[in-house]
C-alpha cells in the first residue's frame, strides 16, 4: 500500500477522461450494448434505480446515487420486451451503485487496463420512469431487466481470483486463464436489472476531478501525483490493493485538509510534507515481482462534508466501508470521485 516514506504498493489504471466529461443522451456504449449502460453487478430491485441521479467521473465510470433525491416522484411503467443479447462490449461507461464503489476500485485494480465484458442476457422487460419534481441533473429513466451472465475481461499482472458482494441470488465464479487475462463472471437466474439509460433534466456544470498519475513505477521510486478539480474542492485519497484493502493517504497528519481551487492542481505529497522530507515510495509486497493497485480520489465541494467524512475515517479500521457509508448519505452534486490505476515492477 501507499504510505508516507514507507510503501506504495501497486497502482493500476489511469483515469483518462476529460476535465469536465460530458454525459451524452445516447453514448457510444449504449449503441454498442443497445440497452444502455451496463451495471457492473446486477441489482435485484430494478424499480428502485429509476429516478436516481447519476454522475459520470473522469475515469469513465458512472456513479449512481444510493437513493432518489427527496422531492423526486417517479411513476414506474413496465413494458414486456423479450430478446437475447450476446456480445462483447466496452466498459468505458459502466454503472456502479454508490455503495459498491470500494468493490469497483478493487475490481479495477485486479483486472487492469482493458475493461471489456462479454454479455449473454435474456431481457424480459424494460422499466420506464415518469419522473417529476427535483430528481437531479442527470437521472436514470429506463432500467433493463433480465436473466443471464456477465464476464469481465482485462489484462492482469498475475493470476488473481475475484470476489465481490452482489445483491440478490447472483453468484460469482472467479477465474483467471492466464497471467495476461482475468475473468470475473457473474450469473443470475432471477429477474434483475443489468443495464440502464439516462436522461438529462437540467443543465449545470459538472463537478469532476482529474488525477495525473503515472501508470507504472519501479520499486523504490519516489511517487508524486496531482489532482485538478473543476470546482473548489477538498480531497480524500485512498490506496486500494487488489484484495480490496484500503489505506488513507490523504488527509495526513501534516496535510489535514488537502484543498485546491477550481482549475488548479493539488499535489501529493503536499507542500508541508515535502518541506519535512516526507514522500511516497513504491514498494513491492514480499516475494512479488509486480503489483497492481488503484488510487481512489474523492473531491468534496463543501468543507463540512469533507470534515464529516474525515472524522469517520479516523474512527474506522475499514476506510473503504466507511467511505461507502458516508458517501451514500451525501447528494451526488456535492462530491465526486476518480480512480487511477498503476503497476509497480522490480527496478531494472
Amino acid at each position: 500500500m501507499i504510505r508516507m516514506n514507507m510503501t506504495f504498493a501497486a497502482l493500476t489504471l489511469c483515469g483518462c477522461g476529460s476535465m469536465t466529461p460530458a454525459i451524452p443522451e445516447v453514448p457510444r456504449e449504449a449503441r454498442t450494448l443497445e440497452q444502455g449502460q451496463l451495471l457492473l453487478f446486477p441489482f435485484d430491485e430494478p424499480a428502485r434505480l429509476l429516478g436516481r441521479e447519476v454522475h459520470l467521473g473522469s475515469d469513465g465510470l458512472f456513479t449512481i446515487a444510493d437513493e432518489r433525491k427527496a422531492g423526486c416522484d417517479v411513476r414506474v411503467r413496465s413494458v414486456p420486451s423479450r430478446y437475447r443479447v450476446t456480445r462483447r462490449v466496452s466498459l468505458k461507461n459502466s454503472g456502479a451503485v454508490a455503495f459498491t464503489l470500494p468493490h469497483v476500485a478493487s475490481l479495477e485494480a485486479r483486472i487492469g487496463r482493458r475493461r471489456e465484458a462479454e454479455v449473454d442476457v435474456t431481457n424480459e422487460a424494460v422499466l420506464e420512469a415518469d419522473a417529476a419534481g427535483s430528481c437531479g441533473d442527470v437521472v436514470i429513466d429506463r432500467v433493463f431487466v433480465g436473466r443471464g451472465r456477465r464476464t469481465m475481461l482485462g489484462e492482469g499482472a498475475a493470476k488473481f481470483g475475484l470476489s465481490a458482494p452482489v445483491v440478490g441470488s447472483s453468484t460469482i465464479s472467479p477465474s483467471a486463464d492466464s497471467s495476461l487475462r482475468v475473468d470475473d463472471s457473474v450469473s443470475w437466474q432471477d429477474m434483475q436489472a443489468y443495464a440502464f439509460s439516462t436522461r438529462t433534466f437540467e443543465s449545470s456544470s459538472v463537478f469532476a476531478i482529474e488525477p495525473s498519475v503515472a501508470s507504472t513505477f519501479e520499486a523504490g521510486e519516489n511517487v508524486e501525483f496531482t489532482v485538478v478539480p473543476t470546482h473548489d474542492a477538498w480531497f480524500i485519497v485512498l490506496g486500494v490493493d487488489d484484495q480490496g484493502h484500503a489505506t488513507v493517504l490523504w488527509p495526513s497528519h501534516h496535510e489535514r485538509a488537502p484543498f485546491a481551487k477550481a482549475g488548479y492542481g493539488a499535489r501529493l505529497p503536499g507542500e508541508r510534507e515535502r518541506a519535512l522530507g516526507l514522500g511516497l515510495v513504491a514498494r513491492l509486497p514480499i516475494g512479488a515481482t509486480s503489483s497492481r493497485e488503484t488510487l481512489v480520489l474523492y473531491g468534496f465541494r463543501e468543507q463540512a462534508d469533507f470534515e464529516h467524512v474525515r472524522a469517520l475515517l479516523r474512527e474506522t479500521l475499514d476506510p473503504a466501508q466507511a467511505m461507502s457509508k458516508a458517501l451514500a448519505e451525501l447528494p451526488l452534486a456535492r462530491w465526486t470521485r476518480a480512480t487511477s490505476a498503476y503497476v509497480i515492477g522490480r527496478s531494472k
